[in-house]
Formats: structure tokens, sequence, C-alpha cells
């Protein structure tokens, strides 16, 4: 049985959320925090490109967005554009922010409006699109078993789609090897923390995909001679992987920054 102090709380939040309906006019009220107002209306060049002032999830009981009392079904969360704390049905839309390097995030109904208005400006440039929105469950589902990953498998991947790929690909001809000994000259492509191979520049289906996610980029332990600077290695769980040669050391140098980079989120 309910007391009649939880009564009469309940009955001043709905009180007070009644009032704060009729005194704040839709797209007008606004939040307090820390002394900074949080307004409804996204407003600002600076939105979805810095970091915004998150509200603390105990600082709000209801959604900031409708004004709805949180749920086990609908559970507070953040809006990652403007820090707001909000309920399920008003984040369902989700954009490229520029300060989380383009990837999907989850925004309140409010900042997805004004940030696809923005986006579709003939003058704004349009983002990245993001480089985690394949499902995780296709990145995993070989990490942890690095026998499947020695199988050569058939890409869908043409090499006519480097020239138009988005920024952030890079291709190229290296020399690959397993034994440190038989290298073979190959043209690669690192697109989305996949490292797609293929036999010849000309070929348009690739003959490897490599998931770099999990694996480690080290310079080589032994190398005789001046090829040193040349030469960087790929490891997954301290076990050599591959090897790799390029051609001068500004290009492995080039080549280890972006696959070092690929194997993280």
């Amino acid at each position: 049985m309910v007391g009649f102090p939880v009564l009469l709380l309940r009955a001043h939040r709905h009180q007070w959320r009644h009032v704060r309906r009729r005194s704040c006019p839709r797209g007008i009220c606004s939040w307090w925090y820390q002394g900074q107002p949080l307004c409804r209306e996204p407003v600002g060049p600076s939105l979805g490109e810095k970091v915004p002032t998150f509200v603390p999830l105990s600082e709000a009981t209801i959604c900031m967005s409708c004004f709805s009392d949180f749920s086990l079904t609908s559970p507070s969360q953040h809006c990652h554009s403007c820090g707001r704390i909000i309920c399920r049905n008003c984040c369902k839309n989700r954009f490229p922010l520029k300060y989380m390097r383009y990837r999907m995030s989850k925004v309140c109904d409010r900042c997805y409006s004004e940030l696809k208005k923005r986006a579709e400006e003939p003058s704004a440039v349009s983002p990245r699109p993001s480089r985690s929105s394949r499902p995780l469950s296709a990145v995993f589902q070989n990490i942890h078993a690095p026998r499947h990953l020695w199988r050569h498998r058939r890409g869908t991947l043409s090499f006519n789609q480097v020239m138009v790929c988005e920024e952030g690909a890079l291709s190229g001809t290296l020399q690959r090897s397993r034994t440190k000994r038989n290298w073979k000259r190959l043209w690669f492509l690192l697109k989305d923390k996949v490292l797609y191979t293929y036999r010849a520049r000309e070929e348009k289906i690739a003959a490897e995909t490599l998931p770099l996610l999990g694996f480690t980029v080290k310079p080589p332990d032994r190398v005789v001679g001046d090829d040193e600077p040349t030469v960087f290695q790929l490891y997954h769980k301290n076990t050599l992987f591959y090897t790799f040669k390029a051609e001068d050391n500004f290009t492995a140098q080039r080549w280890a920054n972006a696959m070092e980079e690929a194997t993280v989120l």
C-alpha cells in the first residue's frame, strides 16, 4: 500500500509538470544546469561539433523533451548532441557527430531536425560515413578464431570503388610474407577497419578480407640489412600473423599508422 507522503510527492510532481507545460511554450522552455541554460531548441554553430555539457542522470526525473516519466520500458539516456536527459521515445534518431569522429550517435528529435537541416544546406560539408556503422557481430565473429582468418575468402569489394571511396581509405602495393622468406607483391585496400587483398591492381574481387580489430602492429624483431625501416608486422594475440614490406620508409610508416588506427574502435 502506497503511503500518504508518496502520494503527496507524486501529486506535487504532476502539478509541477502541468504548470511547467503551461508556463513554458513549446520550443522556448529551457533547463538550467550549473548556471547554463539547456534550451529545448538547439541553437549555435557548435551543435554536434563539440562535446556538450551532459546533465547528470540524477538531476532529472522526467524527460527534458516531452516531460514524460522515466520507466523500465523508457529509461533515461543522454542526447549526445545537446547533453539533455531524454526518454527512449525522444532519442530514436541517430546522426554522425563531428566530435565523435562522425560515428552514428543517439540524438533527440530537436537536435536531429537541426543537424539534418544544416547537413542539407548547400554550403554545408556532408559528414563522413561512420566507420563503425557495420554490425559489430560481423567484425568480432573472426577475431577470436584466427585460424579462420587464414582462409582466403572472396570478398565483394571492387577496386573501382577506390577512386570514389570516402576519406580514410588507403590503397597501394605492398609485399607480404608469412614465413619471413617468401614475399608476395600484392595490392591492398584498407577501408572501414578491414584490409582487402588483391592479387593484382586490375582485379575487381578481393582474394582475402581481414578485419583488423583486435590485432597489433609492431616493428620487426630482427631485420637483416637495410629493410628495417620499410618492414612492419601484424600480430594477433602475440602471434605473428603477417609481415609487410613497403618500397620506402614513408610508405611503410603510412601503412603502419593506418593499420594501427584500424585495430581499435
